[in-house]
């Protein structure tokens, strides 16, 4: 993956911890890459949940942090990152963590 590609897993990842996985992102056009690069990488995973839509239940899939993804929002301070979309946060503030990523196994191959 590109370091383009990661800041995306960043702020998927970002907004999954924070409850809303699309918040750092300013369209959704390629939602399925960023999220099947994110799952790849392992920081977040697809669960299911039932909620009442219309008095009756509806399976919603959401985006959920998984442990090491949020030891990751936690190790790199991903929370005192400034408000807005993930590719205008400072590469300096994010070089670490792309980094760390780059090295995750899993985390190379392009989607």
């Amino acid at each position: 993956m590109t370091d383009d590609d990661l800041v995306f897993v960043i702020g998927l990842l970002r907004g999954a911890v924070e409850g809303d996985p699309r918040q750092y992102f300013g369209s959704i056009r390629s939602w399925d890459r960023h999220q099947a690069n994110a799952i790849q990488c392992g920081v977040v995973e697809v669960a299911e949940a039932v909620e009442e839509v219309d008095g009756r239940p509806m399976v919603v899939l959401s985006e959920v942090p998984t442990e090491y993804g949020k030891e990751f929002y936690v190790r790199h301070d991903l929370g005192g990152l400034p408000p807005g979309r993930a590719y205008m946060w400072p590469p300096e503030r994010l070089s670490t963590a792309i980094a760390e990523l780059a090295a995750t196994e899993g985390c190379g191959k392009v989607m």
